[in-house]
């Protein structure tokens, strides 16, 4: 991977993460446009989304802080239940999950199912509850949504809020709950599954040194 080919992506990133059209899916499109491009994994890819974690961390840090200081458990409780099946995919589907990454035509599929998605719930009018209406069965739903987000293509925040809308949820409550979800500890944990597998070589050559150094000192 290049300099500029890692900016381009940043780029990507950037510009279609806080949109319904799946960054991810717009990362492996892009990927496949550049020639000889390889990366570790999907190491880079989550580093990409580590950066929009700190930008919603910064533009949702009143609410977040709030949320906590009214001790609103109940809140806090969807928001777990609805970041477990998303976590419970990814560490049992990890390899076969990034495998999906180096599908085009997979990728192409779920662009398709996002747009669907994003079409059927804007027909929704009526909607009416707002954080204290979610029940436990909506965070469920919501979050086996964002399992299936998991595949490059199909939007995590379209597919979240849509999912909310479909649960009667108004369009506002939808979109805040869906960027409240806990996903980001997923992307802080397979990035550091990541970090890992690079550094521990490293690690394997300097204690390796030491042993040596130890046997002639």
């Amino acid at each position: 991977m290049t300099n500029i080919q890692a900016i381009i992506l940043g780029i990507i990133q950037g510009l279609t993460e806080f949109l319904p059209v799946s960054s991810s899916g717009h990362l492996v499109i892009f990927q496949s446009l550049f020639k000889n491009f390889n990366q570790p994994g999907i190491t880079f890819d989550v580093t990409l989304h580590l950066g929009t974690l700190f930008s919603v961390l910064i533009f949702f840090y009143k609410d977040i802080v709030e949320i906590f200081k009214m001790r609103n458990i109940r809140l806090i409780i969807l928001l777990v239940i609805a970041t477990i099946p998303a976590g419970i995919i990814g560490i049992l589907y990890k390899d076969k999950i990034e495998m999906l990454f180096l599908n085009i035509k997979l990728v192409g599929i779920a662009l398709i199912f996002t747009g669907i998605l994003l079409y059927l719930s804007d027909k929704i009018k009526r909607t009416y509850k707002d954080y204290s209406k979610i029940n436990y069965f909506d965070a469920l739903l919501i979050g086996i949504a964002q399992a299936f987000a998991i595949i490059p293509g199909i939007s995590r925040s379209g597919s979240t809020i849509s999912t909310g809308i479909f649960c009667k949820l108004k369009r506002e409550t939808a979109v805040k709950f869906s960027c409240y979800i806990w996903r980001y500890n997923i992307i802080i944990e397979r990035y550091f599954i990541h970090l890992k597998k690079l550094l521990y070589p490293i690690f394997i050559r300097i204690f390796s040194l030491n042993d040596y150094w130890i046997v002639f000192s």
